[in-house]
C-alpha cells in the first residue's frame, strides 16, 4: 500500500463530498497504521490523523452515547484517567473517535507519548 496516495485521495475525496470513497480510504489508513505501517514523509503526522478522524467521524451513522467519556490509546494502555475529550485534545491526544465496541473504554486516539515515539 502506499499510504501518501491514500492519503492524498482521502483528502480529494473529503474536499469533493465523496464520503463512500472517504470511509473507505480512511478505514484502510487506520488499520495501516494501526499494524505499524509509516506514516508519509512529506506530511505532517497530525493532519494525517485529523483527516482520518475527520472522514471516520463524518460517515459514521449517528449513534446515541448515553455513556461517560472513556478513552484509552489505541498503542498502549493511556487514557483511562482523562474525563472529557476536550481534556483529552488538551494534553495533545490525537485521532480521537468514538468506538463502542471496545471492551474497556467508549473512545480511541492515540496518546502524546505514543505520537512522540513515532518521531
Amino acid at each position: 500500500m502506499d499510504p501518501t496516495q491514500a492519503y492524498l485521495d482521502l483528502c480529494d475525496a473529503l474536499n469533493a463530498g465523496d464520503l463512500v470513497a472517504a470511509r473507505e480510504l480512511a478505514q484502510v489508513l487506520k488499520e495501516w497504521f494501526a499494524r505499524g505501517g509509516f506514516y508519509p514523509t512529506l506530511h505532517e503526522r497530525a493532519d494525517i490523523d485529523a483527516a482520518v478522524a475527520n472522514a471516520l467521524a463524518r460517515t459514521d451513522e449517528p449513534t446515541p452515547n448515553t455513556a461517560a467519556f472513556s478513552l484509552i490509546c489505541e498503542r498502549c494502555d493511556a487514557g483511562m484517567e482523562i474525563g472529557s475529550e476536550a481534556e483529552a485534545l488538551g494534553q495533545g491526544w490525537t485521532g480521537i473517535v468514538y468506538a463502542p465496541d471496545l471492551p474497556s473504554a467508549n473512545y480511541v486516539g492515540i496518546c502524546p507519548d505514543c505520537q512522540e515515539q513515532d518521531e
